[in-house]
C-alpha cells in the first residue's frame, strides 16, 4: 500500500468527519443568530406595545381632563342661571360632584403633561376656580350686573381657556404625541 493513499484516505476520513463537524456548529451558530433575533423582535414588541399603551393612556386622560374642564364651566353657568331664576339656596352638589371629578383629572394631568401644556392647564384650572368662586359668592342682594360680568366671563376667558386646552390636545394627536 502506498503512502499516499493512506494520506488521501486519512485526509478523506478528517474532512468528512471536519465537514460534519463544521456543518453541526454551523447550523448551531445560525440557531443561536436566530434566537437572539427573535428575542430582540420580542423585546422590541414589548416596548412598542408599552409606548403604545402609554400614548394611548395619556390620550385617554387628556380626552377626559378636556370633558371634565368643560363640564366644570357648564355647571358653574348653570348654577349662574340657577341664581338668575331666584332658586335660593342653590343646590351645588351637582357642581361639586363635577368640580372633585375635574379636579381628580386635573392632578392626574399634571403628572403626565408637559411643561407647556401645564403652563395652559394651570391657567385654566385658575380660570374656573376664580369663576367659580364669583359664584358661590352671588347671593341675594348681588347686583344683577354681577351676573352679567359673569356670563361674560364664562363665555369669554373660560371658554376660550377650555378650547385652548382641547387644541393643545388635538394638535399633540396629530402629531402623535402627547406633551
Amino acid at each position: 500500500m502506498d503512502s499516499s493513499n493512506i494520506v488521501v484516505a486519512v485526509v478523506g476520513v478528517a474532512g468528512t468527519l471536519a465537514g460534519s463537524g463544521l456543518s453541526q456548529w454551523s447550523a448551531t451558530r445560525n440557531r443561536r443568530t436566530d434566537s437572539e433575533n427573535l428575542r430582540r423582535d420580542r423585546a422590541d414588541d414589548r416596548a412598542n406595545a408599552s409606548q403604545a399603551a402609554a400614548r394611548t393612556e395619556k390620550l385617554s386622560l387628556y380626552s377626559d381632563y378636556n370633558a371634565s374642564a368643560r363640564a366644570y364651566r357648564v355647571a358653574c353657568q348653570d348654577m349662574l342661571f340657577d341664581w338668575e331664576r331666584g332658586h335660593s339656596p342653590i343646590d351645588d352638589t351637582r357642581v361639586e360632584r363635577i368640580r372633585e371629578d375635574y379636579l381628580r383629572l386635573y392632578a392626574q394631568a399634571q403628572m403626565i403633561m408637559s411643561d407647556r401644556a401645564l403652563e395652559i392647564a394651570s391657567e385654566i384650572n385658575q380660570l374656573l376656580a376664580e369663576g367659580y368662586r364669583m359664584v358661590r359668592g352671588l347671593s341675594s342682594t348681588s347686583n344683577p350686573h354681577e351676573a352679567d360680568f359673569l356670563h361674560g366671563w364664562f363665555e369669554g376667558p373660560a371658554s376660550d381657556g377650555v378650547w385652548l386646552l382641547r387644541l393643545a390636545s388635538v394638535f399633540h394627536q396629530e402629531h402623535d404625541r402627547v406633551v
